[in-house]
């Protein structure tokens, strides 16, 4: 019986990973990590929210997330910044963030960054 339960288990995670899902990389820096993430597809595009946060005293308090649409090839297409709504503080702490971005098309993916300036 429990290996019935096994096999189906098995087909219904093969065919859930078929489903193409939005991929996000995400750039760590030291000091400073990722909480969360929610990619959410929409008709205008990707949703990506959730929380940056800053590991005690290490690192530059991180001020602007960053998403970047690139291509199968490694090129970026497109480029979003979106201010925090309020930085981490000097002994640590996280910040939200909510940033929108294209809808990805076939090998394509998104990359999230946190920056303590806007280049």
């Amino acid at each position: 019986m429990w290996r019935r339960a096994l096999i189906f288990v098995a087909a219904m995670v093969t065919s859930a990973s078929a489903w193409a899902a939005p991929q996000l990389e995400i750039v760590s820096t030291p000091g400073v990590s990722f909480r969360s993430a929610n990619v959410e597809a929409r008709e205008e595009g990707l949703s990506i929210s959730g929380a940056v946060c800053r590991d005690g005293f290490s690192g530059g308090r991180p001020r602007f997330i960053r998403v970047d649409h690139v291509d199968a090839a490694g090129a970026t297409i497109d480029t979003r910044w979106v201010p925090l709504r309020s930085s981490p503080g000097y002994r640590g702490g996280c910040s939200s963030y909510s940033i929108a971005s294209t809808m990805l098309g076939e090998g394509e993916r998104a990359r999230l960054s946190a920056h303590r300036a806007r280049r």
